[in-house]
């Protein structure tokens, strides 16, 4: 098995790591989500919130997206 993060591709178990290769088609595409279980405390999903909400102020998060999606 490998695995493509950004456009370098590596294979667990091997010194193998390929950095030329360019994306020609997408075959899917996915949204990511962070959810909470229904007992979670409210301050925990609060602060996620925060946070969350902080790193998207800063442009980090769409710095991330930009890197690894």
């Amino acid at each position: 098995m490998s695995y493509l993060f950004g456009s370098i591709l590596t294979v667990p178990g091997s010194d193998l790591v390929i950095n030329r290769i360019k994306p020609v088609f997408t075959l899917h595409t996915v949204d990511l989500y962070l959810a909470f279980s229904k007992h979670s405390a409210p301050a925990l999903v609060r602060a996620w919130r925060e946070a969350f909400e902080r790193l998207r102020a800063r442009g980090a998060v769409e710095r991330i997206r930009r890197k690894w999606m």
